[in-house]
């Protein structure tokens, strides 16, 4: 059975506030390639847009305004954009990301997995984007309120949802 692909923009902004932070670019590639099949599995192509932000902006504080001045939408629709803090190990609250409305979402992007053996930046991203896309929180699944290393668990409803929402970018 074929299942058409939808193409879902994505905008990646990588922030730092030194350029020496962005060394940690190959690792963030990586976890988006891995994010990358993680959505084509459920018929989802994102088209990644990767960019760099030099900016001093801390993102244990409100980082909502901040990020807002940096962005250029687009007419006919804004596109879903993750902020990758490089070099953060946690953001605001203490969180590892947090999805705000209209579509923009932040993440800490010095996340590693206990022990430092690997990175988990892609499910961190997974899950943010499920919100971006409207979903909750629903445990046992890769949108549980506390992230569950290597769990990639989507529901028959959540993939339905999120294939609608993804329609509408």
């Amino acid at each position: 059975m074929y299942i058409r692909r939808i193409k879902l923009p994505l905008k990646v902004v990588v922030v730092a506030d030194d350029w020496g932070n962005l060394n940690r670019l190959p690792h963030i590639e990586q976890a988006l390639a891995a994010s990358k099949v993680f959505w084509r599995v459920l018929g989802i192509d994102l088209r990644l847009s990767i960019q760099g932000l030099h900016a001093n902006i801390d993102p244990t504080q409100s980082v909502w305004g901040p990020l807002t001045q940096h962005l250029h939408w687009t007419l006919g629709g804004q596109v879903p954009t993750v902020f990758v803090f490089s070099d953060a190990p946690r953001i605001q609250n203490g969180n590892l990301g947090q999805a705000f409305g209209n579509g923009i979402a932040v993440v800490a992007g010095n996340v590693l997995q206990p022990g430092g053996a690997e990175t988990w930046l892609d499910e961190l991203i997974d899950h943010e984007l499920g919100h971006l896309l409207g979903l909750g929180h629903e445990e046992g699944t890769f949108m549980a309120p506390v992230l569950e290393l290597h769990n990639r668990i989507v529901t028959q409803a959540q993939r339905t949802t999120l294939r609608r929402e993804a329609k509408e970018f």
